[in-house]
Protein backbone atom coordinates (compact mmCIF):
# COMPACT_ATOMS: atom_id res chain seq x y z
CA UNK A 1 0.00 0.00 0.00
CA UNK A 2 2.03 3.26 -1.34
CA UNK A 3 2.09 5.91 1.91
CA UNK A 4 -0.74 8.64 0.25
CA UNK A 5 -3.39 5.51 1.15
CA UNK A 6 -2.02 4.46 4.53
CA UNK A 7 -1.78 8.17 5.40
CA UNK A 8 -5.75 8.56 4.15
CA UNK A 9 -6.75 4.94 6.09
CA UNK A 10 -4.55 6.42 9.27
CA UNK A 11 -6.83 9.53 9.47
CA UNK A 12 -10.06 7.74 8.98
CA UNK A 13 -9.31 4.70 11.14
CA UNK A 14 -8.61 7.77 13.74
CA UNK A 15 -11.62 9.51 13.18
CA UNK A 16 -13.98 6.76 13.60
CA UNK A 17 -12.38 5.37 16.85
CA UNK A 18 -12.55 8.80 18.14
CA UNK A 19 -15.56 9.13 16.99
CA UNK A 20 -16.82 5.68 18.79
CA UNK A 21 -14.55 6.40 22.30
CA UNK A 22 -16.79 9.68 22.38
CA UNK A 23 -20.33 8.06 21.58
CA UNK A 24 -19.91 5.42 24.35
CA UNK A 25 -18.52 8.06 27.09
CA UNK A 26 -21.77 10.12 26.12
CA UNK A 27 -24.36 7.31 26.54
CA UNK A 28 -22.91 5.13 28.88
CA UNK A 29 -20.66 6.36 31.28
CA UNK A 30 -22.63 8.56 33.73
CA UNK A 31 -21.86 11.38 35.86
CA UNK A 32 -22.30 8.89 39.22
CA UNK A 33 -20.11 5.69 37.42
CA UNK A 34 -18.94 3.78 40.19
CA UNK A 35 -16.16 2.57 38.18
CA UNK A 36 -12.82 4.21 39.53
CA UNK A 37 -11.58 4.22 36.17
CA UNK A 38 -14.33 6.03 34.50
CA UNK A 39 -15.53 8.10 37.19
CA UNK A 40 -13.53 11.35 36.46
CA UNK A 41 -14.68 10.64 32.70
CA UNK A 42 -18.00 10.17 33.79
CA UNK A 43 -17.66 13.83 35.39
CA UNK A 44 -15.79 15.80 33.20
CA UNK A 45 -18.00 14.58 30.31
CA UNK A 46 -21.15 15.87 31.91
CA UNK A 47 -19.60 18.97 33.11
CA UNK A 48 -18.71 19.60 29.29
CA UNK A 49 -22.39 18.62 28.37
CA UNK A 50 -23.40 21.02 31.06
CA UNK A 51 -20.90 24.14 29.93
CA UNK A 52 -19.52 23.21 26.42
CA UNK A 53 -17.00 25.78 26.64
CA UNK A 54 -15.31 24.17 30.55
CA UNK A 55 -13.04 22.15 27.85
CA UNK A 56 -11.67 25.54 27.13
CA UNK A 57 -10.44 25.85 30.47
CA UNK A 58 -8.05 23.00 30.02
CA UNK A 59 -4.35 23.30 29.03
CA UNK A 60 -3.08 22.05 25.60
CA UNK A 61 -1.43 19.12 27.69
CA UNK A 62 -4.80 18.35 29.89
CA UNK A 63 -6.64 18.12 26.69
CA UNK A 64 -4.37 15.52 25.12
CA UNK A 65 -3.40 13.56 28.28
CA UNK A 66 -5.86 10.59 27.87
CA UNK A 67 -5.28 10.44 24.09
CA UNK A 68 -1.94 10.13 24.20
CA UNK A 69 -1.36 8.01 27.27
CA UNK A 70 -3.71 5.66 25.17
CA UNK A 71 -2.19 5.73 21.90
CA UNK A 72 1.46 5.31 23.15
CA UNK A 73 0.15 2.18 25.37
CA UNK A 74 -1.24 0.86 21.88
CA UNK A 75 2.14 1.78 20.02
CA UNK A 76 4.14 -0.08 23.01
CA UNK A 77 1.67 -3.30 22.30
CA UNK A 78 2.24 -2.81 18.54
CA UNK A 79 6.59 -2.80 19.16
CA UNK A 80 6.57 -5.83 21.31
CA UNK A 81 4.09 -7.99 19.16
CA UNK A 82 4.33 -6.75 15.58
CA UNK A 83 7.17 -4.76 15.18
CA UNK A 84 7.03 -5.44 11.09
CA UNK A 85 4.03 -4.37 10.53
CA UNK A 86 5.02 -1.07 12.18
CA UNK A 87 7.41 -0.52 10.09
CA UNK A 88 5.92 -1.91 6.79
CA UNK A 89 2.99 0.63 7.63
CA UNK A 90 5.01 3.57 8.99
CA UNK A 91 2.98 6.46 7.67
CA UNK A 92 -0.60 4.58 8.75
CA UNK A 93 0.61 4.33 12.08
CA UNK A 94 2.38 8.25 12.10
CA UNK A 95 -1.14 9.91 10.90
CA UNK A 96 -3.62 7.30 13.37
CA UNK A 97 -1.13 8.67 15.89
CA UNK A 98 -0.85 12.37 15.28
CA UNK A 99 -4.75 12.27 15.07
CA UNK A 100 -5.48 10.17 17.81
CA UNK A 101 -3.28 12.31 20.19
CA UNK A 102 -4.72 16.03 18.76
CA UNK A 103 -8.30 14.38 18.61
CA UNK A 104 -9.24 16.38 22.09
CA UNK A 105 -7.48 19.70 20.80
CA UNK A 106 -8.78 19.42 17.91
CA UNK A 107 -12.56 18.82 19.78
CA UNK A 108 -11.44 22.06 22.07
CA UNK A 109 -10.88 23.69 19.03
CA UNK A 110 -14.39 23.77 17.97
CA UNK A 111 -15.58 25.33 21.24
CA UNK A 112 -13.64 28.05 21.00
CA UNK A 113 -14.81 31.21 18.95
CA UNK A 114 -13.25 33.43 16.16
CA UNK A 115 -11.65 35.65 18.37
CA UNK A 116 -9.83 32.31 20.02
CA UNK A 117 -8.63 30.96 16.74
CA UNK A 118 -5.87 32.24 14.24
CA UNK A 119 -6.56 32.62 10.40
CA UNK A 120 -4.94 29.20 9.69
CA UNK A 121 -7.47 27.54 11.90
CA UNK A 122 -10.20 29.32 10.90
CA UNK A 123 -9.31 28.83 7.26
CA UNK A 124 -8.88 24.73 7.98
CA UNK A 125 -12.27 25.06 9.53
CA UNK A 126 -14.34 26.83 7.04
CA UNK A 127 -13.20 24.17 4.45
CA UNK A 128 -14.48 21.58 7.04
CA UNK A 129 -10.90 19.76 7.34
CA UNK A 130 -11.07 20.90 11.31
CA UNK A 131 -14.20 20.75 12.47
CA UNK A 132 -16.21 24.08 12.96
CA UNK A 133 -17.85 25.59 15.80
CA UNK A 134 -21.30 25.45 13.72
CA UNK A 135 -21.27 21.71 12.86
CA UNK A 136 -20.11 20.50 16.21
CA UNK A 137 -22.69 22.70 18.09
CA UNK A 138 -25.38 20.95 16.76
CA UNK A 139 -24.26 18.10 19.36
CA UNK A 140 -24.30 20.01 21.89
CA UNK A 141 -27.11 22.54 21.25
CA UNK A 142 -30.05 20.63 18.93
CA UNK A 143 -28.98 16.52 19.55
CA UNK A 144 -26.60 15.02 21.58
CA UNK A 145 -27.49 11.38 19.79
CA UNK A 146 -25.73 12.27 16.43
CA UNK A 147 -22.08 13.83 15.72
CA UNK A 148 -19.90 12.57 17.90
CA UNK A 149 -17.06 13.00 15.29
CA UNK A 150 -14.81 15.95 16.23
CA UNK A 151 -11.62 15.57 13.66
CA UNK A 152 -13.60 16.88 10.61
CA UNK A 153 -17.18 18.30 9.21
CA UNK A 154 -17.67 15.98 6.73
CA UNK A 155 -17.69 11.75 8.15
CA UNK A 156 -20.17 12.44 10.77
CA UNK A 157 -22.71 12.72 7.63
CA UNK A 158 -22.09 9.26 6.98
CA UNK A 159 -22.07 7.95 10.83
CA UNK A 160 -25.16 9.44 11.21
CA UNK A 161 -26.74 8.43 7.51
CA UNK A 162 -26.07 4.52 8.34
CA UNK A 163 -27.18 4.35 11.92
CA UNK A 164 -24.14 3.23 13.13
CA UNK A 165 -24.78 4.59 16.68
CA UNK A 166 -28.30 3.17 17.06
CA UNK A 167 -27.31 0.31 15.78
CA UNK A 168 -24.71 0.18 18.30
CA UNK A 169 -27.28 0.79 20.99
CA UNK A 170 -29.58 -1.51 19.76
CA UNK A 171 -26.83 -4.18 19.73
CA UNK A 172 -25.52 -3.71 23.45
CA UNK A 173 -29.25 -3.22 24.74
CA UNK A 174 -30.18 -6.84 23.13
CA UNK A 175 -27.18 -8.72 24.45
CA UNK A 176 -26.65 -6.54 27.83
CA UNK A 177 -29.71 -5.51 28.52
CA UNK A 178 -28.51 -1.96 28.80
CA UNK A 179 -30.22 1.14 28.09
CA UNK A 180 -28.74 3.55 26.08
CA UNK A 181 -28.91 7.58 28.11
CA UNK A 182 -27.54 10.35 26.06
CA UNK A 183 -26.16 13.56 27.74
CA UNK A 184 -29.20 16.24 27.56
CA UNK A 185 -28.30 19.17 25.34
CA UNK A 186 -26.69 22.21 26.40
CA UNK A 187 -30.59 24.67 26.66
CA UNK A 188 -31.78 22.15 29.20
CA UNK A 189 -29.38 22.83 31.85
CA UNK A 190 -30.28 26.56 31.37
CA UNK A 191 -32.14 26.94 34.38
CA UNK A 192 -29.08 25.67 36.34
CA UNK A 193 -26.65 28.37 35.15
CA UNK A 194 -25.44 31.59 37.50
CA UNK A 195 -25.50 34.66 35.89
CA UNK A 196 -21.77 34.46 35.17
CA UNK A 197 -22.26 31.21 33.02
CA UNK A 198 -25.57 33.01 31.39
CA UNK A 199 -23.35 36.20 30.47
CA UNK A 200 -20.26 34.11 29.11
CA UNK A 201 -23.07 32.03 26.44
CA UNK A 202 -24.69 35.65 25.07
CA UNK A 203 -20.70 36.69 24.86
CA UNK A 204 -19.06 36.87 21.39
CA UNK A 205 -15.30 36.36 22.88
CA UNK A 206 -16.22 34.89 26.50
CA UNK A 207 -13.53 33.84 29.21
CA UNK A 208 -12.53 30.98 30.00
CA UNK A 209 -13.75 29.45 33.45
CA UNK A 210 -10.90 29.38 36.02
CA UNK A 211 -10.24 25.55 37.20
CA UNK A 212 -11.25 27.19 40.70
CA UNK A 213 -14.83 28.09 39.33
CA UNK A 214 -14.95 24.56 38.02
CA UNK A 215 -14.39 22.42 41.30
CA UNK A 216 -16.08 24.74 43.83
CA UNK A 217 -19.05 25.74 41.99
CA UNK A 218 -20.20 24.16 38.99
CA UNK A 219 -19.58 20.50 39.90
CA UNK A 220 -21.04 21.18 43.02
CA UNK A 221 -24.69 22.30 40.68
CA UNK A 222 -24.12 18.79 39.07
CA UNK A 223 -24.15 16.77 42.19
CA UNK A 224 -27.15 18.72 43.37
CA UNK A 225 -28.77 17.78 40.04
CA UNK A 226 -27.39 13.98 39.27
CA UNK A 227 -26.95 13.08 42.80
CA UNK A 228 -30.69 12.89 43.14
CA UNK A 229 -31.29 10.78 40.50
CA UNK A 230 -30.95 7.06 39.47
CA UNK A 231 -28.86 7.78 35.94
CA UNK A 232 -31.32 4.67 34.33
CA UNK A 233 -34.61 6.43 36.00
CA UNK A 234 -33.48 9.68 35.01
CA UNK A 235 -33.26 8.70 31.07
CA UNK A 236 -36.11 7.25 31.41
CA UNK A 237 -38.80 9.52 32.39
CA UNK A 238 -37.04 12.46 30.79
CA UNK A 239 -35.51 10.81 27.70
CA UNK A 240 -31.87 12.25 28.01
CA UNK A 241 -33.11 15.45 29.19
CA UNK A 242 -33.27 17.53 32.15
CA UNK A 243 -36.73 19.12 31.25
CA UNK A 244 -36.60 20.93 34.46
CA UNK A 245 -37.25 18.15 36.79
CA UNK A 246 -35.25 19.78 39.81
CA UNK A 247 -35.90 22.87 41.65
CA UNK A 248 -32.46 23.90 43.27
CA UNK A 249 -33.13 25.92 46.15
CA UNK A 250 -31.10 29.02 46.50
CA UNK A 251 -28.29 29.22 43.58
CA UNK A 252 -26.57 31.95 44.81
CA UNK A 253 -24.68 30.08 47.58
CA UNK A 254 -22.50 28.20 44.77
CA UNK A 255 -21.33 31.87 43.51
CA UNK A 256 -19.47 33.16 46.72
Amino acid sequence: MNLFLQGILGYLVADFLIALFHWFEDTYIDYNTKNPLLKSIGKYNTLHHFYPRSIVSNSFLENIDITLTFTLIFLVIMYIFNRQLLINYWMFFLVFSIFSILSNYLHRITHQRDCENNSIIKFLQKLGLIMSHKEHSIHHAVNSSIKFGVINDYTNYIYDKIGIWRKLENTIKFIFGITPCHKPVMGEYFDYYDDRLLELVKSECPRSLTHKEINEIYFKILDDIYNNYNENEFCAKYNGKINKPIEIPNIKKYIN
